[in-house]
């Protein structure tokens, strides 16, 4: 199965591919078109970015492509929005039918605005004003309804995950996903429907506590939904 998880930053896309790489029968690898290589997971694999590999022997993004998918029998790496255009990987996967996708996107667009806006800093995070995060919110949603768009043009299998309806039962610091999408994920690689599960970060708990000054922006979302949020 060669597949793709596409998403936009601060989706729940390390946890979704932590997730699906806990099957023993799929290869999940995070993003290989980033521009620098300074992860030392990625180290231990052995899974050098595009960027890298174009440098050293000259490969084309087919030929990348394909060194990842001969790693396995089931293999799929993240891919984001912008690394989509970057490198025109929308047209080459609707060139190419083998391609099948798994979209991950998120139903609290002010909870992933927060998100977003703290890798800056807590203190940057806390000047932001609520109305420069309704304009992250904005461009957000626009961007995710056109890659819905984008990508029912190709011609592979295509699932739609959204991160809220993937967590499921927590236990210590795992995080199982949910028992219907995990059988939907799994159904999708077409292997034996087994919980998937991922490991909290601590850290990012800590960081998220931080920035508590924005939940009631977040509360606000989720209690009227966007539409009813700008009128």
């Amino acid at each position: 199965m060669k597949a793709v998880q596409i998403q936009d930053k601060r989706v729940g896309s390390t946890f979704l591919q932590n997730a699906i790489d806990s099957h023993p029968n799929i290869l999940a690898l995070d993003e290989v078109f980033i521009s620098t290589y300074n992860s030392p997971d990625r180290k231990k694999s052995g899974i050098r970015p595009f960027k890298i590999m174009s440098e050293e022997k000259g490969w084309k993004i087919g030929e990348y492509i394909k060194w990842i998918y001969n790693m396995n029998d089931n293999v799929i790496f993240k891919l984001m929005y912008n690394q989509c255009d970057i490198y025109d990987m929308i047209d080459y996967m609707v060139s190419d039918k083998n391609f099948n996708i798994i979209h991950l996107m998120r139903k609290n667009f002010a909870k992933r605005a927060v998100s977003q806006i703290k890798e800056q800093g807590v203190k940057i995070a806390l000047e932001f004003k609520n109305s420069e995060i309704i304009n992250i919110i904005e461009k957000s949603i626009d961007e995710q309804e056109l890659f819905r768009k984008r990508l029912s043009l190709t011609y592979g299998k295509y699932l739609e995950l959204w991160y809220e309806d993937i967590i499921g039962i927590r236990k210590d610091n795992i995080t199982f996903v949910d028992k219907d999408v995990n059988k939907h994920i799994c159904d999708f690689f077409e292997v034996e429907n087994i919980p998937l599960f991922s490991i909290i970060s601590k850290r990012s708990n800590k960081v998220w506590k931080t920035i508590s000054s924005r939940k009631s922006l977040i509360k606000e979302f989720e209690k009227r939904g966007w539409d009813d949020y700008l009128k």
